[in-house]
């Protein structure tokens, strides 16, 4: 079967679409060894608004596609923007760097190798975690937030759980328990004859399950390792773990995960630490249905709940 419209729906899973190959990103990269011999690759873009005396770094993590960072202007030009007295920083996934021209094809050929054998949830998060240490040895941030959409969101959430140094963590648009559920969801918000429908869903679900036994899989810019750790993780679970203030936001009308299967897990988590924002008139890309994006306006909201929590602490 022809899984094309599968792909181009997985696609969706990347919040932070193609916007040219321009390089947004106002400083040069950096890079920093890993273990097997590769770089990681990263930016710090100074404060939009610095403010003397304060010492506070912005992470904003990506979504899922086979992007630069570099090239994304919604993260340094608008992402930014909710904490406009912090430094930016942005972490490339394995294997990509601003050489690698945007592009908003679902699977591009030119997608490194490297990056559909090595990217997976854990590496970024070991990604992360390295470069975070690196930076806080050097600077000793006073202050440590990190924003992510889609599968950005997800990796957030892991970084919050699973260190100790984030002083708050904000995720939209990252979907429910199981990403199974919000695969197949999004799968059946295409529109076709109801009998097509049945056999996609039936095809991309043996796929699913060959995907999360470990076996030799490949779809939408990402293999095995990807798909495996995706399909296995318990977002929720995850959600339990984390002890700082941690702001969940999720779109009404998003077609790539289910805002229901959302809601539910944060009210079965129950973990007083989590807030919970929804937006119903917003789609994954916080779109409203004039076409007009409202993502300046949800920055603006996640950078006043930021500074409440400021006037909060001790």
């Amino acid at each position: 079967m022809d899984y094309s419209i599968s792909r181009a729906r997985l696609a969706g899973l990347a919040i932070f679409g193609a916007l040219g190959s321009q390089a947004y990103a106002q400083t040069q990269p950096h890079e920093l060894a890993r273990a097997d011999g590769s770089s990681i690759h990263y930016y710090v873009q100074p404060a939009i608004a610095p403010q003397e005396g304060v010492h506070e770094l912005l992470l904003i993590v990506q979504g899922s596609d086979c992007n630069s960072v570099a090239h994304k202007k919604v993260v340094w030009e608008t992402l930014a923007k909710a904490r406009p007295q912090a430094q930016v920083l942005a972490v490339e996934k394995y294997a990509l760097t601003a050489a690698l021209t945007d592009s908003d094809e679902p699977e591009r050929n030119d997608c490194p190798t490297d990056y559909i054998q090595r990217d997976s949830p854990q590496q970024r998060v070991a990604d992360l975690d390295a470069v975070l240490k690196q930076l806080q040895s050097q600077i000793r941030y006073e202050k440590l937030f990190a924003v992510g959409g889609s599968e950005g969101a997800v990796i957030v959430h892991l970084l919050a759980a699973q260190t100790s140094y984030l002083d708050a963590a904000v995720s939209f648009n990252g979907g429910g328990r199981w990403f199974q559920d919000d695969v197949l969801y999004s799968l059946s918000m295409e529109e076709m004859p109801a009998a097509d429908k049945k056999a996609m869903l039936e095809g991309v679900g043996d796929f699913l399950k060959q995907a999360k036994a470990g076996l030799d899989t490949e779809m939408s810019g990402h293999g095995r390792d990807w798909w495996q750790q995706m399909l296995n993780l318990d977002q929720a679970e995850v959600l339990r773990q984390i002890v700082i203030p941690t702001l969940v936001i999720q779109s009404g009308r998003d077609t790539s995960v289910s805002p229901q299967a959302t809601a539910q897990m944060v009210a079965q988590v129950d973990n007083p630490h989590v807030v919970w924002r929804t937006y119903p008139d917003l789609d994954h890309v916080m779109t409203q249905a004039d076409g007009s994006s409202a993502m300046p306006q949800v920055v603006g909201d996640i950078a006043q709940w930021l500074s409440q929590l400021k006037t909060e602490t001790p």
